[in-house]
């Protein structure tokens, strides 16, 4: 088995659920996302990735933006999250911890 590869399978399994919960900490632009997941996951993640599950939250209705003015450059697209986008983001972190419990107890050998 090549664990690197399933490290980064397992991890671009969970961007989606990692992009909404950065969102829930406040508004924030593509780059500034990216960077975090990047430090967060020490994964490095593409661009084009990112950008393409922007466009689908956004286009389900979880995430919504706006534009704003930039000191240092053209105006940037913000992020946020929308009604929508925090309820599925709570039912996210339900299963999320259910699916730990889960897994711990095969862990700790709980499951026969």
């Amino acid at each position: 088995m090549n664990i690197a590869k399933w490290n980064t399978q397992l991890r671009k399994g969970v961007l989606e659920f990692c992009i909404l919960s950065i969102l829930e900490k406040g508004n924030n632009y593509g780059y500034q996302i990216i960077q975090s997941l990047s430090d967060l996951t020490e994964v490095d993640i593409k661009r084009g990735t990112i950008y393409a599950l922007f466009k689908r939250l956004h286009e389900e209705g979880y995430i919504q933006y706006k534009w704003e003015e930039s000191c240092s450059g053209p105006p940037r697209k913000i992020y946020f999250l929308t009604p929508e986008g925090k309820k599925s983001l709570q039912e996210m972190k339900d299963h999320w911890n259910s699916f730990l419990r889960s897994i711990d107890k095969v862990l700790k050998g709980g499951l026969k």
